[in-house]
């Protein structure tokens, strides 16, 4: 009876070494999986900073906090930390914009930018980018001034049937348009809206509404005979929205 609990017990133990050597097999593959994957996101993050150095054509200085790649890293690390985006995804960001044209300051100051219409828009970050780079180009916003925008554009989303990223392809499309009319921000999103509510497609609306605006000034003599003025007393265009709501009464 001795010789059969003891052969149990030893049966039982070898049971249990074998399963928790199988654990232990298991936990270190799960851990190496985990490494393997950290390392190669590190990679990539590394990857993703180098080329918005070489981009902006600064030195790789990471260990002076106050350097121009520390600070970007440093930003693209905590927005890493503090959003959906991951630290690559936020590092591609900033190349994008630095691509753009934007310098360190201005990358810095237009990242969050980015991440919030990315957000509002369920938009990926390289289209985010592109908007929010167009926009200040076409419409000569400072990256300040962007804000305002990007409040306009949630407003006319809310108040639409068109969405952040729709508005914000119209704004691609007509934006300078807008701009060498004289037309404020507030104007043009306004415009969007209302062609968004009155048109299903509105890439193809965008594309008419951006040849009427280059055109108006030459209509401006049969726009008269209707009693729509397209030009103020000054001399420069009135406001879209003005002369849209004359039209309709004519």
């Amino acid at each position: 009876e001795g010789t059969q609990k003891l052969s149990k017990g030893i049966t039982q133990l070898n049971t249990a070494l074998t399963q928790a050597v199988r654990t232990v097999v298991m936990l270190e593959a799960v851990l190496l999986r985990v490494g393997s994957n950290a390392v190669k996101t590190g990679m990539a993050f590394d990857e993703s900073m180098s080329q918005v150095a070489a981009t902006l054509d600064i030195e790789q200085v990471v260990h002076q906090q106050e350097s121009a790649f520390a600070r970007l890293r440093n930003e693209a690390i905590e927005y890493g930390r503090i959003t959906t985006f991951t630290a690559s995804q936020v590092a591609t960001s900033l190349n994008e914009l630095a691509l753009g044209g934007l310098s360190v300051e201005e990358s810095l100051s237009a990242l969050p930018q980015v991440l919030t219409l990315a957000k509002a828009g369920s938009m990926e970050l390289e289209d985010a980018s592109t908007i929010v780079i167009a926009s200040m180009r076409a419409l000569n916003l400072s990256t300040s001034e962007v804000d305002t925008l990007l409040d306009q554009m949630a407003k006319t989303a809310q108040k639409s049937k068109v969405t952040v990223q729709e508005t914000g392809d119209a704004i691609l499309k007509t934006a300078s348009a807008f701009n060498l009319a004289g037309q404020d921000t507030a104007t043009m999103n306004a415009i969007i809206g209302t062609l968004g509510n009155r048109f299903e497609n509105i890439a193809d609306q965008a594309n008419t509404l951006r040849t009427a605006l280059n055109r108006i000034s030459t209509y401006a003599d049969d726009l008269g005979a209707l009693g729509v003025e397209v030009e103020d007393s000054t001399g420069h265009i009135r406001n879209f929205i003005d002369i849209f709501s004359e039209l309709r009464e004519a």
